[in-house]
């Protein structure tokens, strides 16, 4: 069912609520922008509701969905479902909530769908929303003072958003067309990873991403800020983290993995394999059934 959750009406409302009730759902589990409609649900009926936290507490939610979401945390009607154990900590401590009211299940991945091709190219890629959060201008910025260093460069930025056209006009100007591609979404990113050699993720602010977790189950390498759950996963054997916008630190962990042996890049490609292992699909599905079974048996 399609809605604009960011037009809230009563109408709308009891249009959403009729929709999850012919289903007699007793747990709902809500992501993003479903939220608000998910969160009335629960208060006005006999259902659990979970909500998965992609990102920091206090981004997670319009101030407006945020006050039903306390409401229904008082209420014992909601548990939080957070995606890193930074952000887990984080969000209880936002909440004012324990354990019982906020878990932690990690995102998860198949991590046997993706692999490495030949390429001639050293790669780097970057694959996510295109909008400021996710700061890919200083990761067009940094890869501007690398190649004019390293000729035998390339940087993907795969994916679309409000920040996409303003990133072709940066590149152009630039003088980068040639060595910059921004195809835009694409249902295949395996693809475009097989033939990279080094993911960046420049974010402001982050749970636990996807694209991180498929470009470690490549064998990437990564390069990230230090935000979120990052730091759970992007370690010194597997990749850089470094300061949010913290530009000359950034271009240094570029110039770091870029100058890597191959077998340093192998090490650090057998590093990223070995800490997506805890990062499944399998997993995660197993965790999410334990805690809806838990819920059940409590009713």
């Amino acid at each position: 069912m399609n809605f604009d959750a960011g037009r809230l009406g009563v109408k709308k409302i009891f249009r959403v609520r009729h929709k999850i009730n012919e289903f007699h759902p007793n747990i709902v589990n809500s992501h993003i922008g479903g939220n608000e409609y998910a969160v009335i649900w629960a208060l006005t009926s006999k259902g659990h509701l979970i909500i998965t936290v992609h990102t920091s507490p206090c981004k997670a939610f319009t101030a407006r969905t945020e006050g039903f979401v306390r409401i229904a945390l008082k209420m014992h009607k909601v548990i939080l479902v957070t995606v890193s154990e930074e952000n887990h900590i984080a969000t209880k401590q936002y909440f004012q909530i324990g354990d019982d009211q906020c878990r932690v299940i990690n995102n998860g991945i198949d991590i046997n769908a993706y692999y490495k091709k030949p390429h001639e190219k050293f790669t780097f890629i970057n694959v996510a929303r295109q909008d400021l959060n996710k700061n890919q201008k200083l990761i067009i910025d940094c890869f501007s003072v690398i190649h004019s260093q390293y000729r035998n460069t390339q940087l993907i930025l795969l994916g679309d958003g409000p920040e996409h056209e303003h990133l072709i006009s940066q590149v152009r100007d630039l003088g980068l067309d040639d060595v910059v591609q921004l195809p835009g979404n694409t249902d295949n990113p395996s693809a475009y990873y097989a033939v990279s050699d080094c993911y960046l993720q420049a974010s402001h602010r982050e749970a636990l991403p996807m694209s991180v977790l498929e470009a470690m189950a490549t064998g990437l390498p990564i390069i990230s800020t230090d935000v979120g759950g990052l730091c759970d996963i992007v370690h010194k054997d597997n990749g850089v983290l470094v300061p949010d916008e913290d530009k000359d630190a950034y271009i240094e962990g570029m110039k770091q993995i870029f100058n890597s042996s191959e077998e340093d890049l192998r090490q650090y490609g057998e590093a990223s394999k070995r800490y997506v292992q805890a990062y499944s699909s399998k997993k995660m599905m197993r965790q999410y059934e334990a805690l809806y079974q838990e819920i059940t048996n409590n009713r």
